[in-house]
């Protein structure tokens, strides 16, 4: 009975010191995947504002200054894409202010949302949208990397008309 009593002892024993050694796994197991999701993220550092964009609209694209002075500055170029995305888009504003809703966007998050409510969501950093234009009408989202000229915007718009520019 004793040698029962003592087995009985040390499995009990045993069993109380697994415990804190599984809870300790569990806890490690949940360590390593929020590391595992910050390093998938290379843009963790920055936050993850949104921007709300209903109905027809032209959303022009930039970075964020944090963004622009943490990951762009200094690489070869920008500047002139900078200044470039920046003509585009004011001369393209000038034309069709009264005529469009046309948003400037520096945050990360787009949320497009249209006439049903249904919402789009476009995490620019990940879609590697840092400059570019996103066009929302009729319920169908364009979007267009890169710095777009006025023809090119007026050509996804369906308005372009070669008879009225000047050559």
């Amino acid at each position: 009975m004793r040698t029962l009593y003592i087995v009985f002892t040390i499995l009990l024993l045993s069993f109380w010191s697994c415990k804190p050694e599984e809870k300790k796994n569990k806890e490690s197991e949940e360590v390593k995947k929020e590391v595992v999701k910050q390093v998938e993220d290379k843009f963790a550092s920055f936050p993850k504002d949104v921007f709300y964009a209903k109905d027809d609209c032209v959303l022009f694209l930039q970075p964020s200054k944090e963004y622009f002075n943490e990951k762009l500055k200094g690489e070869e170029g920008i500047e002139e894409v900078a200044s470039d995305a920046e003509y585009y888009a004011n001369e393209f504003y000038k034309t069709q202010k009264d005529k469009r809703k046309i948003y400037f966007v520096t945050q990360r998050i787009v949320a497009l949302i249209n006439s049903e409510n249904d919402t789009t969501l476009i995490d620019r950093y990940n879609k590697d949208l840092i400059y570019g234009a996103i066009i929302q009408q009729k319920d169908s989202v364009q979007i267009l990397e890169g710095v777009q000229t006025t023809i090119d915007l007026e050509m996804a718009l369906g308005i372009f008309d070669p008879k009225n520019k000047i050559n």
